[in-house]
């Protein structure tokens, strides 16, 4: 597999996609790693929340801090099956992302099938945690104690601020994630790419 290799000159878009990816897989690995360990966590926080509850001296106050707690933990289950698939597509991509550096013969058949699946996965995950974090900051700012007397607007402006800037950064995070893979098997499917690899056989019917 290395014979020849070093006679082959690497193109540009390839660097790119061998690095991008290995660089993805790496710090998706270490956030996958880091939400887990955080979920791990989450039922002691969850009993010092109710904790805090004592701490209100009004039923409202009471109720806003159950209501937390009670969104949390329903959506627990959906954050670590995400957090699990995040981490698949993680390594998915870095294993391509080595494949197509080490000039890996199967680079040009596997490495498409992958990053397609991890497109479709990035834009599943992506909607999941657009949905979840919405009725999480809805549910949390809607139960929260509604003030009176002037100004008692600003809290109304400033949740949807933060609802809105929560979901662009996660839709656009998202979206650069898709589009990458989506380019990456788009461009491993060019022909001349996959000659690079010595499998002509496997760019069509006759192998043109």
């Amino acid at each position: 597999m290395s014979t020849g290799a070093g006679k082959r000159e690497r193109p540009r878009g390839l660097w790119v996609l061998g690095v991008g990816a290995i660089l993805y897989g790496v710090l998706g690995a270490c956030g996958g790693a880091s939400g887990f360990a955080g979920s791990v966590n989450q039922q002691q926080q969850m009993e010092q929340m109710r904790q805090m509850q004592g701490t209100f001296g009004d039923e409202e106050g009471g109720a806003f801090m159950e209501r937390i707690v009670e969104e949390t933990e329903r959506w627990t289950p959906l954050g670590y099956a995400l957090q699990a698939v995040n981490l698949a597509v993680a390594l998915a991509l870095g294993a391509v992302g080595v494949l197509a550096l080490q000039w890996h013969p199967l680079t040009p058949r596997v490495g498409p099938i992958a990053l397609a699946f991890c497109a479709l996965f990035v834009l599943a995950a992506t909607l999941l945690e657009l949905w979840m974090q919405q009725a999480m900051m809805g549910a949390m700012f809607g139960s929260m104690p509604t003030p009176t007397g002037p100004g008692s607007g600003d809290l109304e402006r400033m949740s949807s601020a933060i609802t809105a800037f929560a979901l662009c950064c996660g839709g656009g995070w998202g979206a650069v994630k898709l589009a990458f893979a989506a380019w990456g098997a788009a461009y491993l499917r060019k022909p001349e790419v996959a000659r690079l690899f010595g499998a002509p056989e496997a760019l069509g019917p006759r192998g043109e």
